[in-house]
């Protein structure tokens, strides 16, 4: 049976959709220290048999790579179910059911006056559960 297989897939007007991992980041551009800018992110499980419950995405240190202060990084990463809604740390998305990429959400990044320029590289980390049946 196995467990929900998940992964974070970005798709802007115009590009074709790919899955989001460490040499394919989401890529924010070129932003200035007191600016903010959104993306929309979809989440796939492509397990054929399992869904994941109570799914939950937050921002994290990147386990490898991180670059850039928390505060300029993850601390500064909020979520929503829409681009005009309430952006907060973390945000519920329900169940993720097996085989779809239907659930989405946007990721705000909001780096504080002050920052110095260079890139920034952090995590996003989706949680849940599932029951194996």
């Amino acid at each position: 049976m196995g467990a929900p297989v998940i992964s974070f897939v970005e798709t802007d007007s115009g590009v074709a959709a790919y899955t989001l991992t460490d040499t394919n980041p989401i890529d924010f551009g070129t932003l200035q220290a007191g600016s903010t800018t959104t993306k929309r992110v979809f989440v796939k499980n492509a397990s054929a048999s399992v869904d994941l419950l109570d799914a939950k995405v937050t921002a994290i240190e990147h386990p490898d790579s991180q670059s850039g202060s928390s505060a300029s990084t993850y601390d500064v990463t909020t979520f929503s179910t829409s681009q005009s809604g309430t952006f907060t740390s973390e945000l519920s998305l329900g169940t993720i059911t097996k085989s779809t990429s239907s659930s989405y959400f946007w990721v705000k990044w909001a780096p504080p006056l002050g920052e110095a320029s260079g890139d920034r590289i952090w995590g996003l980390q989706i949680s849940g559960n599932y029951i194996e049946s």
